[in-house]
């Protein structure tokens, strides 16, 4: 009797387990809901950002107050990894190693904590343990208990973490298309727990999941130790009859099992951009000729927004977590480069990156410039003094409304930023050969440079000095006036008295009969006569003199004018060369003296001062000769002495040639120069499944300007990073932002502009907008010139105004 009992509970038992699992089965309901809950166990690293065991639908799962985030599994982060591992081979890049090598450790402890994390998750708590009923063993016996069939109740609940073993319903993560033929591939997929190679000494190993939560018979369920990665969870419940006293009760144990899986998200797409604001020279024909260490010869630095992005609230500061040190440019890219593929998801291609990385630049075709375009010859350069400024600005100051902020806002073009040459340089023109040219002609002549700015120098200081020596006369003429007026006034007194003398003693010889006496009065008289004689002589000479100091005073107002005039025209010649000089500059072939400057007007220098001896040379010559010109003794005596002069009015009277060739046919020839204009060139992540997708993409507009760096993102300059010119050193800039350094805080790549169709405008279109996440910017060429009268002032003295020569490097031109 006992044992019919016995069997007609387990029928009992056995037919209402199925009928609840054919209905509503609450054990595959909560087999269910700790799959995803182990799923949603996150570890966060600040290369990788959010790591899960497999991957996720979920793109951005997130709470009240909590930013949005995106998760990434670990057979993602792996098959990043290893592709920036093959790239890192191909270019030989140990920079690159180094940044996996460290990022593999890091994974190996962000997995490990990750499974901790599970385990602790699933482990049944202690009974006086303090989260003993919000803990996930009781949520989930609580809901089995609140579903419990009438006639059973559930007594005891284990879940076990493993893995499970049929290949049919898991698989790992999908492989590049170039390396189906490899020993780790398998169906299109890495072979599951197969050492996968990222470097010359490291491996990976990709673990297999579900596409999806899947619940399943445990037949093929194998526990995991602790510690090891598991891809699937056993529920066991433990079941009694209700109502039963026996305590030989029936219990009946249910084992059922989840797959761990889901599907990757939509993929985000971003770009590796190469910016060229002042053109690309030659010698940079692919992006991995950026990554050819011999093109660099000078390191530069890293440094990381805190507190904001930069511009804006934020500054820089030393990186953190990786430490980067000083590097060549080469190497920045390196590191940059495989941030952004540490960032791709799914991982791309790596010989796709590789085909991209050496694809030729397409250049645009060169603008020639000819007769008339000589108000539009292009400019990407000027000539400059570098005095460290800029190294100090970003080493220093770049907190919100600094200079290195400001400087940074010309590098990523924000709106309302203008090129900001300084207004005293020399406009230059760097060709696609790298070669250096004055701005409106070919080449650069060091020889022609050098005299200009010495004329203007010498005429500015010959100006100042002429009228030195020019107050200095007049006040000279002014004391010897003054002298002369007082002798003129006495000897004059003197004459009078004389002449007062002979006319008594003319009276008195009338009236003397005394023949003695007639003969004393003659000797006074002839003696008064000479006298007088000698005064008149002596009050001529005084006024001769007087004549003379007057146009010797005459000549030094005209000094002063002309110097005042010419140290006028000299300052500005000087403040606004780089608009003067726009369109070139020439000089007249001996022996005339003058410069062609920007073919429209011509600078007749003076270089030497007026000298002292010469105001009274010119006035003697003046004395024996009225139609003495005193413009011959020195060109400051001249009237209206001209320093810039209209190049139009003197065509027809001046004779003078520049180079054998006449004024005229100099103003009307405008030599040949193509026009390097910007360029930027992005390489789209989208396009690195395939290496017959990958590609370049180019045009002359910048979509992602005006934005910052993020916070808690890098970036990088280096001042003097490389030279190109075959006679002159012109040395380029490079300049560098790194939106993916870390994935996790409030650092994300940035979108370009809305709506504004930018990217088809590239050459070839571009499928549709994507993110920024890496900008390399070659930039700044600037001449390093020796020789140059550096330090040299032109000055206004009127308006108290000084302007250098060659200014000091600003920190705008970063």
């Amino acid at each position: 009797m006992t044992t019919g009992i016995l069997i007609a509970v387990y029928i009992l038992v056995m037919g209402r387990l199925n009928v609840d699992r054919s209905v509503d089965d609450p054990v595959k309901e909560q087999a269910t809901a700790i799959a995803n809950q182990l799923l949603a166990i996150t570890e966060t690293h600040s290369s990788f950002g959010h790591i899960t065991l497999c991957d996720t639908a979920i793109e951005n799962r997130h709470g009240y107050g909590i930013e949005p985030h995106r998760t990434t599994s670990l057979n993602a982060a792996k098959a990043s990894l290893h592709t920036a591992g093959v790239v890192a081979n191909s270019l030989g890049s140990s920079s690159q190693e180094q940044q996996i090598v460290q990022d593999l450790n890091a994974l190996d402890v962000v997995e490990k904590r990750l499974v901790q994390k599970m385990f602790a998750a699933v482990a049944t708590p202690t009974e006086n343990a303090p989260d003993a009923q919000s803990s996930l063993h009781a949520r989930v016996l609580k809901a089995l208990q609140a579903k419990d069939p009438t006639d059973l109740k559930t007594v005891a609940l284990t879940i076990r973490l493993g893995r499970y073993s049929d290949s049919k319903l898991q698989q790992t993560t999908a492989l590049p298309e170039s390396e189906l033929g490899e020993t780790f591939a398998e169906n299109g997929f890495f072979k599951a727990d197969f050492p996968v190679p990222v470097t010359k000494d490291r491996v990976v190993r990709f673990y297999p999941y579900a596409s999806q939560v899947t619940v399943i018979e445990p037949n093929n369920f194998i526990e995991a130790a602790e510690g090891a990665l598991p891809n699937a969870v056993l529920l066991e419940i433990k079941y009694e009859p209700r109502g039963s006293t026996n305590t030989r009760s029936v219990f009946k144990v249910r084992k059922l099992c989840a797959l761990l899986g889901g599907t990757a998200p939509p993929a985000v797409p971003t770009c590796l951009l190469f910016r060229f604001p002042q053109g690309l020279p030659q010698s940079f024909s692919s992006p991995s000729q950026f990554l050819n260490k011999s093109n660099w010869i000078s390191s530069g630095h890293w440094q990381q927004a805190w507190g904001g992005a930069v511009p804006g609230n934020g500054e820089f500061k030393l990186t953190i977590d990786p430490v980067l040190p000083a590097m060549k440019p080469n190497d920045a890219l390196a590191i940059g480069i495989y941030h952004w593929i540490r960032h791709l998801r799914p991982a791309p291609d790596p010989q796709a990156v590789l085909k991209a990385l050496h694809q030729e630049i397409p250049l645009p075709q060169p603008k020639q410039l000819g007769d008339s375009e000589t108000a539009t010859a292009p400019v990407n350069s000027c000539l400059v003094a570098d005095t460290g400024a800029r190294e100090h600005s970003f080493a220093k100051t770049t907190g919100a409304h600094s200079d290195s902020q400001k400087a940074i806002e010309q590098c990523f073009e924000y709106p309302g930023r203008l090129e900001e040459y300084p207004q005293s340089a020399m406009p230059l023109f760097v060709d696609r050969a790298g070669n250096l040219n004055l701005a409106g002609r070919k080449g650069f002549d060091t020889d022609l440079i050098g005299r200009y700015l010495t004329a203007v120098y010498s005429t500015n200081l010959a100006a100042l000095e002429s009228m030195a020596t020019a107050k200095l006369v007049r006040k000279q003429c002014a004391i010897e006036n003054r002298e002369l007026e007082l002798k003129l006034s006495i000897k004059r007194q003197e004459l009078a008295s004389w002449s007062r003398a002979l006319s008594a003693l003319s009276i008195k010889s009338h009236a003397t009969k005394s023949k003695d006496e007639s003969v004393t009065i003659e000797t006074q008289m002839r003696k008064s006569e000479q006298a007088i004689a000698e005064l008149k002589s002596s009050c001529h000479a005084i006024d001769n003199r007087k004549e003379q100091l007057r146009y010797i005073n005459e000549l030094a107002r005209l000094v002063l004018q002309n110097g005042d005039r010419c140290s006028a025209r000299t300052y500005e010649l000087c403040a606004t060369t780089f608009t003067v000089l726009r369109n070139g500059l020439h000089t007249f072939d001996a022996p005339t003296n003058g410069f062609l400057i920007g073919r429209k007007t011509i600078f007749l220098p003076i270089e030497d001062p007026v000298k002292e001896l010469q105001f009274f040379e010119a006035a003697s010559w003046a004395a024996t000769d009225s139609q003495f010109d005193p413009g011959k003794v020195s060109p400051w005596f001249q009237k209206q002495r001209p320093v810039l002069v209209p190049a139009k009015d003197l065509v027809a009277t001046i004779d003078a040639t520049i180079n054998n060739k006449s004024l005229n046919e100099t103003i009307s020839k405008v030599g040949l120069i193509d026009d390097m204009a910007p360029l930027t060139v992005l390489i789209d992540s989208r396009e690195l499944h395939s290496c017959k997708n990958a590609q370049l993409h180019t045009a002359s507009e910048y979509p992602f300007a005006g934005t910052p760096v993020s916070e808690d993102q890098a970036f990088y300059y280096a001042k003097s990073a490389t030279t190109t010119g075959a006679t002159q050193d012109v040395v380029w800039s490079v300049v560098m932002r790194d939106l993916v350094f870390h994935e996790i805080g409030r650092g994300r790549s940035i979108a370009g502009p809305a709506n504004t169709s930018w990217e088809r405008r590239f050459l070839p279109p571009l499928e549709s907008t994507n993110s920024l996440a890496v900008e390399f910017q070659l930039r700044r060429p600037l001449p390093r010139i020796e020789g140059m009268p550096a330090g040299a002032y032109i000055t206004d003295p009127n308006k108290r105004l000084m302007t250098p020569q060659i200014p000091p490097v600003p920190v705008e031109l970063m």
